[in-house]
């Protein structure tokens, strides 16, 4: 569930139009910084609905961003499995 139609139209095809690769990447972890903030938050306040919904829709921004990136690049194998793992498993 996305708290603003305004974020949610940031992201729609046609706002998208003339944006540079390496910015819709940057718009995206953006994205991912504000769903991990809002999961926080939900978790602090025992809403667990909305902070499963915010980490999902992390990892689910994560997850393409796998298949957006160059993959051929030396570090991003290992950046990709340690924010995967780490929006995946339960905290200790």
């Amino acid at each position: 569930m996305y708290t603003s139609s305004a974020a949610r139209n940031r992201f729609s095809a046609g706002n998208l139009e003339g944006v540079s690769g390496p910015r819709i990447v940057v718009m995206c972890f953006e994205r991912v910084e504000r769903d991990l903030a809002e999961a926080i938050t939900a978790i602090e306040a025992s809403d667990h609905y909305q902070a499963n919904a915010a980490l999902c829709h992390a990892q689910d921004l994560i997850a393409e961003l796998a298949l957006m990136v160059d993959t051929t690049a030396v570090f991003f194998p290992s950046l990709a499995n340690f924010l995967i793992s780490g929006c995946s498993r339960s905290p200790t």
